[in-house]
């Protein structure tokens, strides 16, 4: 049986995949983020896809308590070389983006889950930070995939831009027979406006509060019976209101390209050495 794991690196679409792609292509068993039954649910070509298989780049033990940064880079070897111990034919997905916009995307996604910390404390190139810029390396996850795996296809998130052609790979590189229509909708979309930042940072602060005290948070039962809670407010009750975009200052910008620059250079070169998209 052909097996396919499709390494979801966190915002790398991989919800977009998982909800608008695969679980339309035909043909194929898939188990998506699901329960381990899915594995065993039909014969043919079986495709896993999950965040969890390449780590997590952070953890926390109950919400509203501070987050935990992880080791990443050492999480994605680990959990890769158990993929390896348990599937040692299987073919590899993997999809990456550059890592300035990765950076943006990850620390978005830090507020919505509940983080209060501001973007230099998120990550910084100068100082101590949340993330080490050392666990944002791809170089290194590509490379360990080569070693480890026979076939390995690399995406970026520029080959979204050709949806249909990718998606068509992907589904021949997984052994299914077709696809139904793919709606190219975004998925858990990011903070985009000042606003939106500034909002969840505040109510993330207040219900973090809230909670080492143990008073009722912002999550109450009554709130969330209107679908109020810090993450729909930031990101769904003020994405209409006009507030300047969000995005890191030229010099940081320029900055973060420069430090990663040889890195993603390698992930091209890479990219061209797998025959990838």
């Amino acid at each position: 049986m052909r097996v396919t794991v499709h390494i979801g690196l966190h915002k790398c679409a991989t919800t977009f995949f998982q909800r608008q792609v695969f679980s339309n292509y035909k043909g194929v068993n898939t188990a998506l983020d699901g329960p381990i039954y899915e594995l065993f649910d039909a014969d043919g070509p079986l495709l896993i896809s999950s965040e969890l298989i390449g780590g997590v780049p952070w953890t926390r033990k109950n919400r509203g308590r501070p987050f935990q940064p992880t080791s990443w880079l050492k999480m994605f070897r680990d959990r890769i070389g158990r993929v390896q111990n348990l599937f040692s034919e299987s073919r590899i997905i993997i999809g990456v983006r550059p890592q300035v916009s990765w950076i943006r995307s990850l620390y978005s996604q830090f507020l919505k889950e509940g983080g209060t910390l501001s973007f230099d404390s998120f990550f910084s190139l100068e100082q101590d930070s949340f993330l080490s810029p050392e666990d944002l390396l791809l170089s290194p996850r590509i490379q360990f995939l080569r070693e480890s795996f026979e076939n390995v296809l690399l995406y970026t998130l520029e080959d979204l831009k050709n949806i249909d052609h990718l998606c068509e790979a992907l589904l021949q590189f997984v052994g299914g027979q077709e696809m139904g229509p793919i709606r190219n909708r975004v998925q858990n979309p990011s903070l985009e406006t000042h606003l939106q930042v500034k909002t969840a940072q505040l109510l993330n602060s207040i219900d973090q509060w809230l909670t080492e005290h143990s008073m009722p948070t912002l999550r109450n039962s009554v709130f969330q019976s209107f679908n109020l809670n810090p993450r729909s407010i930031a990101s769904v009750r003020m994405a209409g209101i006009p507030s300047k975009s969000f995005s890191l200052r030229e010099n940081k910008h320029k900055q973060i390209n420069k430090y990663y620059k040889s890195d993603w250079d390698g992930v091209l070169d890479y990219k061209d050495i797998l025959g990838a998209i």
